[in-house]
C-alpha cells in the first residue's frame, strides 16, 4: 500500500480518537495535516486531466 495512504489512514484514526476525547485543539491539527496530505495525494491525478481533454479535442 502507498505510504501516503497509510499515513493518511493513521492520521484519520488519530483525528477520530481526539474527537472522541473532545480534544478539539488536536482535532484541528490533525484535520489540517489531513488536508495537506489529501491535497498532495490528489496532485498526481490532476496531471492527467489535460491529456484527457486533449484526447477528446483531438478528432
Amino acid at each position: 500500500m502507498d505510504p501516503q495512504f497509510v499515513a493518511a489512514s493513521q492520521l484519520f484514526e488519530r483525528f477520530k480518537a481526539a474527537f472522541i476525547r473532545n480534544d478539539f485543539n488536536s482535532c484541528t491539527d490533525f484535520l489540517s495535516q489531513l488536508k495537506v496530505l489529501s491535497f498532495s495525494l490528489s496532485l498526481p491525478l490532476s496531471r492527467y486531466i489535460p491529456c484527457v481533454f486533449i484526447q477528446f479535442l483531438d478528432f
